[in-house]
């Protein structure tokens, strides 16, 4: 749970404390413009395309779930 608060609401937020050009460009590639990116009919220009963001969503989906199984060996009793 911890994993996914920190990818989902957290990255998000350290994005928009940076430089507005740097931001710009990540920005495209966070779970939410991701998603977003998956579902669009007719890709704008300043969004990814479909493939690109469903490749981006499960980069977040396996960073997600590998932070929870290192989090549970190293928290589990």
């Amino acid at each position: 749970m911890t994993c996914m608060t920190g990818i989902l609401f957290v990255l998000p937020l350290l994005v928009t404390i940076l430089p507005a050009g740097l931001s710009n460009n990540i920005s495209r590639y966070l779970p939410g413009n991701a998603g977003r990116a998956i579902m669009s009919i007719a890709p704008q220009a300043h969004e990814l395309s479909p493939w690109v963001g469903l490749g981006a969503f499960a980069v977040y989906a396996f960073a997600a779930m590998a932070g929870a199984a290192i989090l549970l060996v190293k928290r589990d009793v």
